[in-house]
């Protein structure tokens, strides 16, 4: 450890209590804020704390942590962090949003849900530079992650932007009205639910269900299977075929790949087959496919873009606070 640091346990760094409400005594349009344990905090029509603090989740988003000066409710599960010697909160801040949650995450607790103890707080030990070199850390480190925030943030908007202008150009389509229309009936050889037979674990062919069946894709993970030869003849799935999903669930329903969906509610087939398409000539038709599959596979590449850059973001705030806090940095 670089010279005139030590290492301190967190208890004896401030004072470490919890809230005493439940969480139904809150009240959204209340004037204080009321730290639970959910990711956002709410509010409450009272306080029961009026100081400088860290609020820490014992469970449900466990080990988050926030700042908070001022008056304020806290829920029974959640630590108050306050009264600091030693210690620059926006520091210590620092040091446990970068720490605490992969070290709750590794402890085995012997429960399916994770939580936190007052003796993991009380005990758990961080390197503790001089106050001068504390507010030097914590200035670098401000404005690193605020330069995070807007890469972050720029890269959201990037990707919003195409799949806006994706969007907008697939309403254009339908909605023109230079086209004729038809329904999807007149459109296909036939509309049919697919097999309501009971699948199994292994078997000579998969069956996909409603969760493998995603926007334009499939999803090939957590297949059923059959090998029941009328099944098999009757549902075959033939090349172009289109599967659709009928399922009641709101994240699934409606939606499609190309290549017979289980039956599963709540769409009616007769209803599909009413339903009208915009039905441009096959050329116009090759045209739009086109062009959308570029868009399509431009915001593809974005959302990859902005995945790899939101990691490499994450392992440089990870590197720059072991940097940190090993007197590095």
């Amino acid at each position: 450890m670089k010279s005139g640091w030590v290492t301190k346990n967190l208890g004896d760094l401030c004072r470490i209590r919890t809230g005493k409400k439940d969480v139904n005594e809150g009240n959204p349009d209340g004037e204080f804020p009321f730290f639970t344990c959910a990711a956002e905090h709410t509010f409450s029509d009272n306080y029961s704390f009026d100081t400088e603090a860290l609020l820490i989740a014992g469970n449900g988003d466990v080990g988050k942590v926030s700042y908070y000066k001022g008056k304020f409710e806290a829920y029974q599960r959640t630590y108050v962090l306050s009264d600091f010697t030693e210690v620059s909160p926006r520091f210590l801040y620092l040091i446990l949003d970068g720490k605490l949650k992969d070290t709750v995450s590794k402890q085995n607790l012997g429960n399916t849900m994770p939580y936190i103890k007052v003796g993991m707080l009380t005990d758990f030990q961080l390197p503790v530079p001089p106050l001068a070199e504390q507010q030097r850390i914590a200035g670098l480190l401000d404005e690193a992650f605020e330069s995070f925030a807007t890469a972050k943030a720029n890269a959201e908007k990037n990707l919003q932007h195409a799949r806006a202008i994706f969007e907008s150009h697939l309403q254009s389509v339908l909605r023109s009205k230079k086209w004729k229309w038809k329904t999807l009936g007149e459109l296909c050889d036939d509309v049919e639910y697919g097999s309501s037979a009971k699948s199994k674990k292994e078997g000579k062919l998969p069956v996909l269900r409603m969760g493998n069946i995603q926007d334009g894709r499939l999803d090939w993970k957590n297949f059923v299977y059959t090998d029941d030869k009328a099944e098999i003849k009757k549902y075959l799935l033939k090349h172009n075929d289109v599967l659709f999903n009928r399922t009641n669930s709101p994240e699934l329903v409606g939606k499609t790949v190309v290549i017979s969906s289980v039956n599963q509610a709540n769409i009616n087939g007769t209803k599909l087959k009413s339903y009208p398409i915009p039905a441009p000539s096959l050329t116009e038709q090759k045209a739009i496919v086109v062009k959308l599959n570029a868009l399509s596979k431009e915001t593809q590449r974005l959302g990859r873009l902005y995945e790899r850059k939101f990691a490499a973001l994450e392992a440089l705030k990870k590197s720059l606070l072991h940097q940190a806090f090993t007197g590095e940095l």
